[in-house]
């Protein structure tokens, strides 16, 4: 059996338009249940109709587009994704003071991250993994003032750049979609790293990206804990 592959299956999707595709599958369904009459075999040659009252229900998980939900790694998704806005603003002629290049942040970020990551193998892991923390905390601060800074220029000043409205008001979109999950992001981190709580499934930040998330915990071999949400079909 050869599987095709993702791009293939669009391919197919484009073949036949929608209107017709459905005008189609009526007219198969039709015959389908068209039982034989005299003198008039089955439409479709079927020994039996096929019984439209008998529904097969099955779920799985439509998966996000996102890695794996780690606490501290929302931390560096949020500083990348404000670092990057903050390079765009200032290629636009848009500048604030800063002490270092924005693109500097983002890789003092990452070497944090690799310590966290490395910090688990230590005698002291846990008391590693809080320090790591406040550090990463205290960067990421700095990273808010100045997106937050870069922000508000580019708000007042827009018209004086290369930059269409559109164009401004999706920077800045995409500013505040970090800016307003951070806070709920930072506090998750610290209660499970500082604080040692859990945090209930339905408080959880999952992506920063991906709103509509959940988790599905399905026991599957290799997959036992799945992230996106339930589709339900039915044939």
């Amino acid at each position: 059996m050869k599987v095709p592959s993702k791009s293939a299956l669009e391919r197919y999707s484009k073949w036949v338009r929608e209107k017709t595709m459905t005008q189609i599958h009526l007219k198969l369904v039709t015959r389908a249940v068209t039982p034989a009459s005299a003198g008039a075999p089955q439409p479709l040659g079927l020994t039996e109709v096929v019984e439209t009252m008998d529904v097969f229900l099955d779920s799985t998980c439509l998966k996000a587009n996102m890695h794996f939900p780690v606490d501290w790694v929302l931390l560096r998704d949020a500083t990348r994704t404000l670092r990057k806005a903050t390079v765009l603003i200032r290629r636009k002629g848009l500048k604030q003071r800063m002490p270092q290049a924005p693109l500097e942040f983002l890789s003092d970020m990452n070497k944090l991250t690799m310590v966290m990551s490395a910090s688990g193998w230590r005698p002291d892991a846990k008391k590693q993994r809080k320090r790591v923390l406040r550090q990463m905390k205290a960067l990421q601060n700095k990273v808010t003032r100045h997106a937050q800074a870069h922000r508000a220029l580019l708000a007042r000043h827009w018209a004086e750049t290369a930059l269409t409205e559109k164009q401004a008001q999706a920077i800045i979109a995409r500013i505040d979609n970090i800016l307003a999950q951070l806070p709920a992001a930072i506090s998750q981190a610290h209660e499970r790293i500082i604080g040692g709580h859990p945090v209930p499934n339905g408080e959880k930040v999952l992506s920063l990206y991906e709103a509509e998330v959940e988790v599905l915990k399905r026991g599957k071999a290799g997959a036992d804990v799945e992230f996106g949400n339930k589709l339900w079909l039915g044939e």
